[in-house]
């Protein structure tokens, strides 16, 4: 541990020592004249340099980045081969619709419209059929519902017919209670899948888990703050004035075929709204607070991951009705989908420890693959996966390094009426945070290099964090994670020696990290544009 300031003949730079690494951070300057900034550096022995550039801006850039007297360390960096084998089969698990279904949202608020006559647009009842209830004498394992699905892989809706196979936590075929203590949710299976692809036992996992004072949907809503749209208390219901949320159990149509990838689950907007709302945007609504969970493989295959599939949809459904019924704005999808899986992470005490989100062979594994990723990007095809992991792993590191509380906040509290940044922002301010969207993405990025553990260490890792009673985050060692290079950890990029160009997307962090070839200083050339943030970091680790 070094014991005094250290001053460094370098041109333009501040020079600090934090807790034995020496940390440069580059002063900020109006463009000039040269087209590229060159920075010198001199490294103590066994050192490496680290040179982070961001771009925190909403516009994608183009950033020529190259070094002098620089080599590369042995740990896993960019530009070279190797495979990549998460858990081969479970390797390609999306929860979520294509963009084509995910955002056939109709304009407007039919509440704000439609309230006056809402009986016109509905099949219930009001006063609303409260949680656990049965609406109309129905019974189990007898009473079927046409519901709207999507087929993804035909790019259409189809109808299907599905059977009720559970209120609440009845599953008692042949029965009709008038109400279940706890119930909160009506399970139906699609007849298809009955049987075969669904069984009773799937079906028990998931009433006992959802339903209950200590179930799923209970926690969930006292983490989130809110519920779906006409739930809650004082809520009417929604659009089917009844406050029990649907399960369907369904194989997706998603074009799975025994391996690669598939879809886990969704919650399709459109079924909040009536279908006579706005044809044909809303025709294919099948009007009711409800989520699909895949029966194949999801169910069949990997019980323990269809648990966090109903964990992730329910936030979204939430968050769908605290955000655009009440907030007016409808969430940007790395931010909806970082939410899912971190109720998930909060509520791993459903989950299995083989399909928790943080687990080797799940979203931080494909986080530390391709850390550079910009936060905003959200892909339309299967590099969507490495979008889950980044999105998930900026949301864990913030919820760590400061309270769960703040999905609440996110969602429900003061980032309600706020979409992304800017509702992250409201969230940090209200829990106390001390620190800026831009500021915790810095840190965020950071944490690649310090990757601390500690309780005692503060916006340099993925700490534990036990704040929000009943609930404990666990920590987050990177290095324990296996990356698409064949090795654990982040993989970073080195220092070409010739002018490399790389495309920086919105709100992106390129890590490079080198060694002097000979000597001890070595020379750093990067695009001066001054939008790009620049910050070096010289530390033994």
């Amino acid at each position: 541990m070094y014991s005094k300031k250290m001053i460094y003949p370098l041109v333009g730079v501040i020079i600090f020592l934090v807790n034995g690494c020496f940390l440069f951070e580059e002063e900020k300057k109006q463009p000039d004249v040269a087209t590229v900034r060159t920075n010198s550096y001199t490294l103590p022995a066994g050192y490496f340099l680290y040179v982070t550039v961001r771009n925190l801006t909403t516009e994608t850039k183009n950033v020529a980045v190259w070094g002098k007297n620089l080599s590369t360390p042995l740990t896993p960096t960019k530009s070279f081969g190797g495979g990549f084998s998460l858990t081969p089969s479970l390797s390609t698990p999306i929860m979520g619709l294509p963009p084509s279904f995910q955002y056939h949202i109709p304009t407007g608020n039919w509440r704000a419209s439609f309230s006056s006559s809402k009986a016109t647009f509905t099949f219930g009842s009001s006063p609303p059929i409260n949680y656990g209830e049965n609406p109309s004498n129905w019974t189990i394992g007898t009473t079927k519902l046409n519901f709207w699905v999507v087929n993804i892989q035909a790019n259409k809706y189809s109808n299907i017919t599905a059977t009720l196979r559970a209120i609440g936590t009845n599953m008692t075929t042949g029965a009709s209670p008038s109400s279940v203590a706890g119930g909160v949710a009506y399970i139906f299976v699609d007849d298809n899948d009955w049987g075969t692809r669904v069984t009773p036992t799937i079906v028990t996992q998931i009433a006992t888990n959802f339903n209950g004072a200590n179930g799923i949907y209970a926690k969930l809503t006292n983490i989130l703050g809110g519920y779906e749209d006409g739930g809650g208390p004082g809520g009417d219901g929604g659009v089917d004035a009844n406050k029990n949320i649907y399960i369907l159990l369904h194989d997706i149509q998603d074009g799975y075929s025994g391996s690669g990838g598939f879809v886990g689950g969704y919650y399709a907007p459109i079924n909040d709204f009536p279908t006579n709302y706005q044809p044909p945007s809303t025709t294919f609504s099948s009007m009711k607070q409800m989520f699909v969970i895949d029966a194949y493989p999801t169910l069949t295959s990997y019980p323990g991951f269809g648990i966090s599939t109903l964990i992730h949809e329910a936030q979204h459904m939430i968050n769908f009705g605290q955000k655009y019924f009440i907030g007016g704005v409808q969430e940007e999808t790395w931010l909806n989908e970082a939410c899912s899986m971190m109720v998930e992470d909060i509520l791993d005490e459903f989950v299995p420890s083989a399909d928790r989100v943080y687990v080797n062979n799940s979203r931080m594994s494909y986080f530390v693959s391709e850390p550079e990723r910009g936060l905003l990007r959200w892909s339309d095809d299967d590099d969507v996966l490495y979008d889950y992991g980044k999105a998930y792993a900026y949301l864990a590191f913030v919820a760590r390094n400061t309270t769960p509380r703040i999905v609440k906040e996110i969602v429900s509290g003061v980032g309600r009426n706020k979409t992304g940044g800017a509702a992250v922002e409201a969230a940090l301010s209200a829990v106390g945070a001390g620190k800026t969207f831009k500021e915790s993405i810095r840190l965020w990025q950071k944490a690649n290099i310090y990757n601390t553990t500690s309780l005692s260490s503060s916006w340099t890792g993925y700490r534990t964090n036990a704040s929000l009673s009943g609930y404990e985050l666990r920590a987050l060692d990177l290095n324990s994670y296996n990356n698409d290079r064949s090795s654990t950890g982040p993989v970073l990029y080195y220092f070409r020696s010739a002018k490399n160009v790389f495309t920086f997307d919105p709100y992106s962090t390129f890590i490079f990290k080198g060694v002097p070839t000979s000597g001890s200083t070595v020379t750093v050339y990067i695009s001066d544009d001054p939008q790009i943030e620049v910050e070096a970091i010289i530390t033994n680790l």
